[in-house]
């Protein structure tokens, strides 16, 4: 963000905010009270805000990284897979950041931005992001390279991560713009150092809680879960997992992203 909003900017997004609320259809929410159907997505209230703040005031830099993902969907392996190929040559995997910091910390969740704004200007470049918001509901200055740059985007499935992190590791080194050489060797230990059964067992992810925004905070300990493929199985009929695939097939036909599950 490269602004502080005035007191006359922060009483017009919240008078847009009250106005959306008033006239948004709307359902019951389970971690809040009501869930109201924004640009085509049921978003919670702070959510919405949240949205209309970041149309507001971020600015992207050409250099910019994102990494766009849906909830429970390795975001978190992700976080700490990027951060660590981007600062290789920064920290030593005996005493690394990650041994004393949840991956959470490693870069911003810009979907949770709040009042006081936060000023980026003070990233070291490439600047990284998360996001879960969807393509659609992202400013033009992060989503428009979906269809002006193709070759900017690197879709990741969270099976190839699993089956092949090396190969992947590689690959998502060389679109950051900070490739492996033939004689580095770090790649191993990134992966080891980012593996679900390494992270989940510090102590600092066990316990303690991060932040995001100003009024919500997650126990650090929910971020890892199982790490398994295959587990809607123990959720999910057959019938409901083939009209998710269906579904998902339309969605997603020619972004070049092609799921083919194997469980």
């Amino acid at each position: 963000m490269n602004s502080f909003p005035s007191s006359e900017e922060d009483s017009e997004i919240c008078e847009k905010h009250k106005q959306l609320l008033e006239t948004l259809p709307k359902g019951s929410g389970w971690r809040v009270q009501h869930v109201y159907n924004y640009n085509g997505f049921w978003l919670d209230p702070k959510s919405i805000k949240n949205n209309l703040l970041l149309h507001t005031y971020f600015r992207s830099q050409p250099t910019d990284i994102f990494l766009a993902s849906f909830m429970k969907s390795g975001t978190t392996w992700l976080k700490a897979l990027m951060f660590s190929t981007l600062n290789r040559h920064r920290y030593s995997f005996s005493d690394h950041h990650l041994h004393n910091h949840s991956p959470q910390s490693t870069f911003p969740f810009l979907d949770s931005e709040s009042y006081p704004i936060t000023d980026f200007t003070n990233m070291s470049v490439p600047r990284l992001f998360a996001t879960h918001f969807p393509r659609t509901l992202l400013p033009a200055c992060m989503s428009s390279c979906n269809l002006e740059s193709p070759d900017k985007i690197l879709f990741l499935k969270y099976e190839d991560i699993k089956e092949q992190p090396e190969v992947v590791v590689r690959k998502l080194a060389a679109f950051m713009g900070k490739p492996f050489t033939v004689e580095e060797e770090e790649v191993r230990e990134i992966v080891k150092l980012c593996s679900f059964e390494n992270l989940s067992n510090l102590e600092v992810n066990k316990k303690g809680v991060d932040k995001f925004g100003t009024l919500v905070e997650v126990e650090r300990r929910y971020f890892f879960r199982k790490g398994e493929i295959g587990d809607w199985k123990n959720y999910l009929s057959e019938e409901m997992k083939e009209r998710i695939d269906a579904i998902t097939d339309v969605k997603f036909q020619g972004s070049g992203l092609i799921l083919n599950a194997k469980v």
